[in-house]
């Protein structure tokens, strides 16, 4: 039989969070103008924090005048996500809501990456892509996300495309929640900037579960197309 693991549990409390989701499963755009780096707090960041968007208006073009080149958008699927300051390669595996529970379900194993298809997809040019892993794992020990709270500002995070494009981040902010105030709202929320959000668990484990959440929050950097 598999052997289970530490559930990661995030729970999607509220009516805000649900809509949210909703809205981000119809556009996948920016519904605010906050920054991936103005979400949470700096990278030296550690301690556990409080609970915590405007639809920017279009400017208009003058007939005639010259406007910015469009950025191309890669729309190949997740194949892995890598951390190369952690040795960390993983594949990545789709996964949504469980409807049941109403939480974000679990990477199937220690060595996977979860993507929430519901987030920004990595590459697009905009949004919050949020991928979660397991920090350790019962039979296995430590997982894939193990030394997450490592990671310091400017370290990097990659995704890599089934093509070959790998989409670079660079670490902004890392914050511990108490896992009774994470905000799952803002946690979620998208981003004008390319950003990636990683969480796994942090804390102390007690009674089955781990007592807090860490938040890692990266913007992209640069993208280094497939080779032909």
């Amino acid at each position: 039989m598999h052997p289970r693991s530490r559930p990661l549990i995030f729970v999607l409390a509220g009516v805000a969070v649900l809509a949210l989701i909703v809205g981000m499963v119809v556009a996948l755009l920016p519904t605010g103008s906050s920054s991936g780096s103005e979400q949470l707090a700096d990278a030296s960041t550690r301690t556990p924090a409080a609970r915590a968007t405007a639809i920017p208006t279009p400017r208009s073009v003058l007939q005639g005048a010259p406007t910015a080149a469009t950025p191309p958008v890669y729309i190949a699927p997740i194949a892995s996500l890598r951390i190369p300051s952690l040795n960390v390669e993983a594949k990545v595996q789709v996964k949504g809501v469980n409807a049941a529970t109403n939480t974000m379900e679990n990477p199937d194993g220690p060595v996977d990456v979860a993507w929430y298809g519901f987030t920004a997809k990595p590459g697009v040019g905009a949004g919050n892509a949020v991928f979660s892993g397991h920090v350790d794992y019962i039979n296995y020990g430590k997982a894939v996300f193990w030394s997450l709270g490592d990671l310091k500002e400017g370290d990097l995070i990659e995704v890599v495309l089934e093509d070959g494009t790998v989409v670079r981040y660079g670490v902004t902010a890392s914050r511990l929640y108490d896992l009774d105030a994470i905000p799952m709202e803002e946690v979620l929320a998208s981003t004008s900037t390319e950003s990636v959000t990683l969480i796994t668990c942090g804390g102390q484990f007690s009674a089955g579960a781990y007592t807090h959440r860490l938040v890692v929050r990266a913007v992209q950097t640069e993208v280094i197309p497939a080779t032909p």
